[in-house]
């Protein structure tokens, strides 16, 4: 399931400027994990 994590402002430095990602995951877990895959 595709789940839209938001973005604060003072870490966008981490994100390439994104505000908003898209992210795969079923649990929180899952997508907090996809989160700091993509971007450690």
């Amino acid at each position: 399931m595709a789940v839209t994590v938001l973005i604060p402002t003072t870490l966008h430095i981490f994100t390439s400027q994104l505000s908003e990602i898209e992210l795969e995951g079923t649990t929180v877990g899952e997508v907090i994990s996809s989160l700091s895959d993509e971007y450690p």
